[in-house]
């Protein structure tokens, strides 16, 4: 290197003169405030000897936003900066960093610890990521606890029908189509009367229950027999069928093994038809014979009796002192068409609706019958003849062995106690279809709501009050259920 010229020497002089004076006449730094930086550790109070870009060595002063938490701080995942705290936008994530150019979080874990839940991140939900916790289909949660729909209705707070401590009481039931047991009886039919009174027939005794009153026995000792007379001389064998005629104040019975039809009038039992010889023969009412007589109906103006004639494969008539057979060959069959050429396989009940239509339960044949009066035709209304539980249009819906018939006060609902479907169905007659009311087509003893909750073991009877409460002769565990509407 060569020795520097005078001019060379001044140009060096003064170049730093003037960077000391620059030095010198800088803005002082300034103390840095306390806070916690972006690499969330470091105390600003105290000197860094880190080693720094040069561009900042003079400058020691924290970040302007080193006071800002550092979820406020996270940058967008478009500027990621590798290892810094970022934004994925992702609700359902936490602790969001930049890697490999990219924000990742880490999912939030919805998990309540019930097994009646499941458990999802909405970005939506309360807890902590927008978790929610929907409770399982037949389940539901209740002050932290999991229930099932199914469990018995003492236990079970699903179980939107039960809200006391006993499962008979009247007064503690409430909710649309809910089911319990009113009382423990062997019913083998039931009626309701317009001002509550509950009548119902055991196999040799017939008992009655005022509304708001016990149960009390009206006719028969719980004997088996065949003997007329007053109320508690009287016996029966084998009851099952009733109705009562609320204008006449007469119920009429079907005193199936004794192959007759009784009627109590007042304080009396005698015998309207039936000569007790088991076998099919129509005339004069006391000559007359009846193969197996069990459910019958009333024309209400007529008095007219209608007889389910079951192993007679049968529909018998009662009419002014004579029986005659209305529909059936005799022979076990399922045959529609003309009243004397039409077959059943043991209907076991019917249901008379003005002016001129008879419904029939045609057990063995899985299907309800209708016989036209008018048109004297019978035909299947409901019912594929094929044992099956299926709701829907007529022609397609499917009974398994139904058995008691019903009808409400404005004869537009049909009820059907659809036996070994243990369920209780409905059959519009405004809209043709089918449907199911209470049951699931499981066996039980269940109460509840009708459809989700309430089992039947053996419905063999329905009776349909004035207020729309549907009560059922559950066989299966002896008792009377009802269905509030």
């Amino acid at each position: 290197m060569g020795t520097p010229t005078t001019s060379g020497r001044l140009f060096l002089i003064t170049a730093l003169c003037l960077s000391a004076i620059a030095a010198c006449t800088s803005e002082p730094t300034a103390l840095p405030e306390v806070g916690v930086g972006l690499d969330g550790g470091t105390d600003f109070t105290q000197p860094d000897t880190s080693v720094v870009d040069q561009n900042t060595a003079f400058d020691t002063r924290p970040p302007l936003d080193a006071h800002i938490p550092p979820d406020a701080q996270k940058q967008d995942a478009s500027s990621c900066v590798e290892g810094k705290v970022c934004d994925d936008k992702d609700p359902c994530t936490h602790g969001d960093t930049c890697q490999q150019g990219k924000c990742k979080g880490t999912a939030y874990q919805c998990d309540d610890g019930l097994s009646c839940t499941t458990d999802t991140c909405t970005g939506t939900g309360p807890a902590p990521g927008g978790c929610t916790f929907t409770p399982k289909p037949k389940t539901c949660l209740i002050a932290g606890k999991c229930y099932n729909e199914d469990d018995a209705e003492s236990t079970n707070p699903c179980n939107k029908c039960f809200s006391a401590t006993s499962a008979t009481s009247w007064t503690e039931w409430k909710g649309v189509n809910c089911v319990h047991r009113v009382y423990y009886t062997a019913a083998t039919d039931i009626a309701i009367d317009s001002a509550g009174t509950l009548r119902y027939s055991m196999y040799s005794s017939v008992w009655n229950r005022p509304a708001g009153q016990s149960f009390a026995m009206i006719a028969g000792s719980g004997a088996f027999g065949y003997v007329n007379g007053t109320l508690t001389a009287a016996r029966f064998t084998g009851l099952s069928g009733l109705v009562y005629d609320e204008a006449t104040k007469k119920t009429y019975l079907s005193d199936t093994v004794n192959y007759r039809i009784r009627l109590i009038d007042g304080a009396t039992v005698s015998t309207i038809a039936g000569d007790g010889q088991n076998r099919t023969a129509d005339g004069n009412a006391l000559s007359a014979s009846f193969f197996e007589p069990r459910g019958l109906s009333l024309d209400t103006t007529s008095k007219d009796l209608y007889v389910a004639d079951g192993n007679g494969h049968r529909v018998r008539l009662l009419s002014g002192g004579k029986v005659t057979s209305v529909a059936g060959t005799g022979v076990a069959g399922y045959v529609n068409g003309a009243l004397n050429a039409a077959q059943f396989s043991r209907p076991v009940d019917v249901l008379y609706l003005a002016p001129d239509k008879v419904f029939v339960a045609d057990w063995a044949n899985h299907a309800i019958r209708l016989i036209d009066l008018t048109t004297k035709k019978v035909s299947t209304f409901a019912g594929t003849g094929v044992a099956g539980y299926k709701d829907g249009a007529l022609g397609v819906a499917q009974f398994n062995y139904p058995h008691g018939l019903a009808i409400d006060s404005t004869g537009k609902r049909l009820i059907v106690a659809d036996k070994l479907n243990y369920s209780i169905r409905e059959i519009s007659l405004t809209t043709n279809m089918v449907s199911t009311i209470a049951g699931s087509g499981k066996p039980g003893a269940v109460d509840g709501e009708g459809r989700k909750v309430a089992r039947f073991r053996g419905p063999v009877a329905v009776t349909i009050h004035t207020t729309g409460e549907i009560y059922v002769a559950d066989s299966g565990i002896t008792y009377i259920r009802r269905i509030i509407p």
